[in-house]
């Protein structure tokens, strides 16, 4: 049986230190993480036919996807950070183990600053979910 439930995690745009805007370098990755991504939903729309994909609404990889597959005609939910049953630091975590329990395949597009994407991933994994993780860096996924 094919794994129709996808999810979508990833970066945010860089946002650089203090008052500095992003490096050119930081502003680089990010250019590499959206033409890694759509080449992947692409491929994920036309070969996988997901039945569903699961995005976490944050800015970034997750905003940019959902708006992709709803394009291409897939159904997309997302689970948003519950901000008035959690405490600001745990609303996006406990929105992390949503969009886990509810993919059998996790994409995830990290960046060095995404300790979000690291989560999610790490959740998946818990869960025994599949994880893909996309990115140019090595990163202890």
């Amino acid at each position: 049986m094919p794994q129709n439930r996808i999810a979508i995690v990833g970066a945010r745009p860089p946002q650089g230190k203090g008052d500095a805007p992003p490096s050119a370098e930081e502003l680089e990755q990010w250019l590499m993480i959206l033409s890694d991504l759509y080449a992947e939903l692409n491929r994920i729309w036309r070969e996988d036919e997901p039945s569903l994909i699961v995005s976490g609404g944050a800015l970034g990889v997750d905003e940019y996807a959902a708006a992709v597959m709803k394009r291409a005609g897939q159904k997309v939910v997302v689970f948003l950070p519950d901000y008035d049953k959690y405490a600001p630091r745990v609303a996006p975590l406990e929105r992390n183990k949503l969009i886990a329990q509810n993919c059998d395949v996790m994409h995830a597009w990290p960046a060095p600053w995404s300790t979000g994407t690291h989560h999610a991933t790490n959740q998946a994994r818990s869960l025994g979910k599949t994880v893909i993780v996309h990115t140019p860096w090595e990163l202890p996924f």
